[in-house]
């Protein structure tokens, strides 16, 4: 599925902004002018969310005449989208042909993998932000995923809310079993989807990894590893239990999904620690290019690429990793200056001068 026209009505620094892209599309301006906006917009009517800002209020062009931004795109299937988010609720409504659906069913409609300088901070970033990254990937593969974590998030926040109450006023710990039951049954689901889909990921990393550095011994060897506080989900209840006095000591619920993490290593040793900038980039390339492997094998279609100024960092070689991507994938590239962009790329791509 491709993007055959995209329309922002007060989104950002667009009051009105109307595209009818091609396959591959190049967004040229200088810093400001909103060229990483309508990636952001794209990729907010793919996956519900944004991959800039948690508040999507912020996403509403600044004025007293602006109260509503709002997202429109007509996909190659014929179909038309819309988003909108309004400074009354902060709340983002979704329209399919017209009609009233639920955000949580949006990702996976139209699968998406962007790729952004703030990618080379994954490694350093925080536990939240990392998780993003493969709940974003679930959210679009697996069927109700979305669900089932906003599920866990409500149960989440009730839980922590009993242990403050039970900590500080000294009721309610009869209650615990309850919501003990509820948490262990949705961690279970959304931890055990992570493994499956972290072993997928794992799998198509090292096979990029080769293509970029050409590295066919075994020299060197990258693995996604990803880490569960929860050692096995068949008995997250009882290991509930086993924290009891430490949870009702900090009033917050230490074990399950939500304090989940992944890290990349290569050789065994953690890219934070050993690797250069260089096999850093390398590594999270690879990455992202997995990632869109598994959306194209999954979903059976490749996803809609959206490159944030990225080849101005990228060397040749790894330019040429990117392009590989491009058989398939409609492609969204923004850039300060056409220089940087491979002529390859620039002698197909479709060019909007934004600003």
């Amino acid at each position: 599925m491709r993007v055959k026209q995209l329309k922002l009505i007060n989104f950002r620094n667009f009051r009105s902004f109307s595209l009818v892209p091609g396959d591959v599309n190049l967004l040229l301006g200088q810093n400001g002018v909103g060229k990483t906006n309508i990636l952001e917009a794209i990729y907010i009517a793919s996956v519900g969310r944004s991959y800039r800002t948690r508040r999507d209020d912020e996403t509403i062009t600044w004025g007293e005449n602006a109260n509503r931004a709002e997202v429109t795109t007509l996909s190659s299937e014929g179909e038309e989208l819309q988003i909108a988010v309004s400074q009354q609720s902060d709340k983002k409504i979704c329209f399919l042909e017209g009609k009233p659906m639920p955000l949580s069913l949006l990702a996976g409609h139209l699968p998406v993998v962007v790729f952004s300088p703030e990618n080379m901070d994954l490694p350093e970033a925080s536990p939240t932000k990392r998780r993003r990254l493969i709940d974003v990937l679930l959210a679009q593969v697996e069927p109700g995923y979305t669900k089932k974590l906003l599920r866990y998030n409500y149960v989440l926040r009730a839980r922590n809310k009993l242990l403050d109450k039970i900590k500080y006023h000294g009721t309610g710990i009869g209650e615990l079993g309850f919501w003990d039951e509820q948490l262990a049954k949705l961690g279970r689901v959304i931890i055990d989807s992570r493994k499956k889909y972290a072993r997928i990921l794992n799998n198509r990393l090292e096979q990029c990894f080769k293509k970029i550095t050409n590295n066919n011994t075994k020299e060197q060897k990258i693995s996604f590893y990803y880490q569960s506080n929860v050692q096995d989900t068949d008995n997250f209840k009882e290991e509930l239990e086993g924290v009891r006095e430490r949870e009702l000591r900090y009033a917050r619920t230490i074990l399950g999904p939500h304090r989940d993490d992944w890290s990349i290593k290569i050789n065994g040793a953690d890219i934070r620690a050993t690797a250069s900038r260089g096999e850093t980039r390398t590594a999270l390339l690879a990455l992202k290019m997995a990632e869109a492997g598994v959306l194209n094998s999954v979903k059976g279609e490749a996803p809609v690429l959206l490159l944030d100024d990225v080849f101005a960092e990228l060397d040749k070689r790894h330019s040429e990793a990117i392009l590989e991507l491009f058989n398939e994938s409609q492609v969204f590239i923004t850039a300060t200056d056409a220089e940087y962009i491979p002529e390859k790329v620039r002698a197909a791509a479709q060019l909007e001068q934004v600003g």
